[in-house]
């Protein structure tokens, strides 16, 4: 009778032990799950305007999985000639504004003129920098806001461009940085730096300023050494300097 109530105390156990991992492991994965399911694009939920539309980029590491920045690889052909341009163009100068409560601490001390020169790369005098703003999120709110927020872990930053459907004039930009992932601001060299484990910010947000003046992403491997190639890594800062598809396309939709 005992070596009975022994094994059905043992079985139990078991059952009790299997059913804690379990619930573990998929109360694990319901977190990770939601924080990849961050809004990324909530904006998109937000009504728009008559003949008013959205364009959303989102920029990802080259390599996504865990505890990996993805992989830099040092420039072989950036005189590649390549271009997209979006519907849309920018009709005049540029006022925006930064929420400098939510900048991550390594680059606080620098953010603003980081940012500046991550737009004078496309247009110098074109864009100015305003007032902070209080900007949480991207919104239709004639704010051009740039910003940091937690977002899903595979998006380095999401550049969000509102424009008329009738001219194509710009109406309103905002930038958001996930702040999930950690930032630095690394020298101008070499391409590929591995100290500190962080993305460049005016890597990332020279190739997000990209988009404000009309430029599309580009995603054949032929164009990896370009600014607007849509992947990016940690200690990358290739993407500070323009290629020649970039200049040529800048060139063309110039305002």
């Amino acid at each position: 009778m005992k070596a009975r109530w022994s094994i059905y105390f043992l079985a139990g156990f078991f059952s009790l032990a299997a059913l804690s991992v379990t619930i573990s492991a998929l109360t694990e994965a319901q977190s990770r799950a939601a924080d990849d399911d961050d809004d990324d694009e909530d904006a998109l939920d937000d009504a728009l305007p008559s003949r008013v539309d959205l364009r959303v980029f989102i920029l990802r590491p080259r390599v996504v999985k865990p505890n990996h920045l993805g992989t830099c690889v040092p420039s072989s052909n950036p005189k590649v000639n390549h271009f997209d341009v979006t519907a849309w163009h920018l009709s005049g100068p540029i006022v925006w504004s930064l929420n400098r409560s939510t900048v991550p601490r390594r680059v606080a001390g620098s953010v603003d003129s980081v940012l500046n020169q991550s737009f004078d790369a496309w247009y110098s005098g074109m864009f100015s920098q305003g007032p902070d703003t209080r900007a949480k999120r991207a919104k239709l709110d004639r704010v051009n806001a740039i910003l940091w927020k937690k977002m899903g872990r595979s998006t380095l930053g999401a550049t969000f461009v509102w424009f008329s459907i009738d001219s194509g004039e710009v109406l309103e930009v905002d930038t958001v940085f996930n702040k999930r992932h950690p930032w630095a601001i690394f020298p101008n060299a070499p391409e590929c730096q591995s100290a500190p484990d962080a993305y460049d910010l005016q890597n990332i947000a020279t190739h997000e300023f990209g988009h404000w003046v009309g430029l599309d992403d580009l995603f054949d491997d032929a164009d990896k050494d370009l600014t607007m190639y849509g992947f990016s890594a940690g200690g990358e800062v290739k993407k500070r300097t323009l290629g020649t598809g970039d200049v040529n396309g800048k060139n063309e939709i110039q305002p």
